[in-house]
């Protein structure tokens, strides 16, 4: 298929799904022609050429799509199932043919600024190459100015967290070297489901993890100066338990936005978000997600409001808004039942292609919403949404390879299937 040719059948290697589409995306063979298509933003009496065209674009009009958007034609030339098709480069230099569905064909883009716009929603119908972490491990104490000196230290537990995480368990570790000014110290990875025995503290020069300088073993007891009591948020010096032994799954401070939003090559993409934020083990070898696409396609892109509700264990639960170019969906515009409403509105795409009469509910799999690879469209791969665990720290929704609309921790490194919205709103 040729670069950036719009088409509204599968790719022919594709494992063949049941999709409940609007007639015309069902139609075998049918393309638009995006001037055609473009000319709608001027005349919507034009939409019956538009339909029937059959002629095949060697590139892609993203003007014309957004201003066929603009007029608010959208609906009758791009239907909902509607397949948008560019390419894709990976970091190896292989390049595949990257479809994205129509998902929404009447939405509203809200820019940083308050104005809106018309929008339809585009999402990547396979997943994407790379797994990536939602969020690093977290550090759980930063080494302040005047340093560590060699020796022992503890830290104590004040709440109970799964099987061994007790309150009242106190725990020692010890400094072979000085810890400099600014070191991280992470570990504790995993700690509710991990026996104590098998804890480990790390001390890294910066949060790049530029430098391991020193790996500690933990052991029982109050022994040495004591750094804090650890809680499920934040307490003092010691940021929460969550955090540190699972990750952060809330959607603003994530890696996996920094990886979506951003073009630049690999170790570069990457910035720490707050104080305890740790580097992701993909930064340095993978680049951000746009690299992989063209400059039309990128400079297409607009940022636009993004509403993501924390958890309500490490912070108090609010919405959160970003503007991003790129973003994974929420439960709710992927038609499952959220913990909280607000995440945006549902996207049509899945209540047709599911056939669900009311949003699915959660912990359940659904074949349908099985996400295949791009590279090997036979394989079912996990794919992360932005949705926090409300409950929980550390765990991010996702969709499992079978189907199953669960979580999973955010040090975990999966897959997406992300969003866009293609909009006239102005940058």
């Amino acid at each position: 298929m040729a670069e950036n040719e719009i088409s509204t059948q599968a790719p022919a290697t594709e494992v063949v799904e049941p999709i409940y589409l609007d007639q015309t995306a069902k139609d075998n063979g049918r393309k638009l022609d995006q001037m055609t298509a473009a000319l709608l933003g001027m005349s919507s009496s034009l939409g019956v050429i538009a339909r029937a065209q059959t002629g095949v674009v060697e590139e892609m009009d993203y003007n014309g799509i957004k201003a066929v958007v603009a007029a608010g034609n959208a609906p009758a030339v791009f239907p909902v199932g509607t397949q948008l098709v560019n390419t894709y480069t990976a970091k190896d230099g292989k390049v595949y043919d990257c479809p994205w569905d129509v998902v929404k064909t009447d939405d509203i883009a809200e820019g940083e600024t308050g104005t809106t716009a018309p929008a339809m929603v585009l999402q990547m119908h396979y997943a994407s190459l790379e797994d990536i972490q939602f969020s690093a491990y977290q550090a759980f104490y930063v080494v302040p100015e005047a340093g560590l000196v060699a020796g022992t230290y503890n830290i104590i537990f004040d709440f109970t967290y799964g099987t061994n995480v007790i309150n009242g368990g106190s725990y020692n570790f010890t400094l072979t070297k000085n810890a400099p000014a600014g070191a991280r110290m992470t570990g504790f990875y995993n700690a509710p489901d991990v026996a104590p025995a098998n804890w480990k503290v790390y001390v890294y020069k910066d949060q790049y993890k530029s430098e391991l300088l020193e790996t500690c073993n933990v052991s029982a007891g109050v022994d040495g100066i004591n750094l804090g009591s650890f809680l499920a948020k934040p307490n003092g010096k010691l940021n929460g338990l969550h955090s540190v032994a699972y990750g952060d799954n809330r959607w603003y401070k994530s890696a996996y936005r920094q990886y979506l939003n951003s073009d630049a090559p690999a170790g570069a993409w990457w910035q720490p978000q707050d104080e305890w934020d740790m580097k992701p083990d993909q930064a340095d070898t993978v680049p951000g997600f746009l690299a992989g696409f063209s400059d039309d396609f990128k400079n297409a892109l607009t940022r636009v409001k993004v509403v993501t509700y924390g958890n309500t264990v490490t912070d108090d639960g609010s919405a959160v808004v970003t503007y991003d170019k790129i973003f994974l969906p929420s439960l709710e515009e992927i038609y499952c039942s959220p913990q909280v409403s607000g995440e945006g509105t549902y996207w049509p795409y899945w209540k047709e292609r599911t056939g669900a009469k009311t949003p699915q509910a959660l912990w359940q799999t659904y074949p349908l919403r099985i996400t295949r690879d791009l590279a090997q469209r036979t394989v079912g791969r996990h794919v992360r949404l932005r949705s926090a665990d409300r409950g929980n720290g550390g765990n991010a929704f996702d969709v499992a390879s079978s189907g199953n609309v669960g979580n999973w921790y955010a040090f975990r490194a999966h897959r997406c299937a992300p969003a866009c919205k293609m909009t006239n709103l102005v940058k």
